[in-house]
């Protein structure tokens, strides 16, 4: 079997990590900005969401070749 996340798929899993992070870690003010400039970097229909949505189904496709 086949699995691969589109890029609304990868945004919308980002976004609800993203903001489990924001909600339930504790962070400096520094590191908040931080992550929140990421999830801006990463907005959607991004470059960089592009590239994110490519790594992670080479991930999701190594990990199920290797099983």
């Amino acid at each position: 079997m086949q699995v691969r996340l589109s890029e609304e798929e990868a945004w919308s899993a980002m976004t609800l990590i993203v903001s489990q992070v924001l909600d339930n870690v504790e962070l400096s003010e520094t590191g908040v900005v931080a992550v929140k400039k990421w999830r801006s970097d990463h907005d959607r229909r991004s470059a960089p969401m592009k590239e994110l949505t490519a790594v992670i189904n080479d991930l999701i496709e190594s990990t199920s070749e290797s099983r």
